[in-house]
């Protein structure tokens, strides 16, 4: 793996768990605010997000490890 590509592993990691997360939480603020229920739609978003992004992280791996075919010219 070369340098540019290990950089974009990264930054594919980086705004996933930003992204995931960043998410959870606005909807659950979002229903906290609709449902007047303080924090508890907020935890659940956070738990959320990170289970999410987890798995995507988990997903995005196992593509940037599987076998590729070779190249057809």
């Amino acid at each position: 793996m070369n340098a540019w590509r290990a950089a974009s592993l990264a930054a594919q990691f980086g705004a996933t768990v930003v992204g995931c997360i960043a998410g959870g939480v606005a909807l659950g603020i979002w229903a906290d605010v609709q449902l007047g229920s303080a924090p508890a739609f907020l935890l659940v978003g956070v738990f959320a997000g990170v289970a999410a992004s987890l798995y995507l992280l988990v997903a995005i791996y196992r593509l940037q490890d599987a076998p590729r075919p070779p190249r057809q010219f």
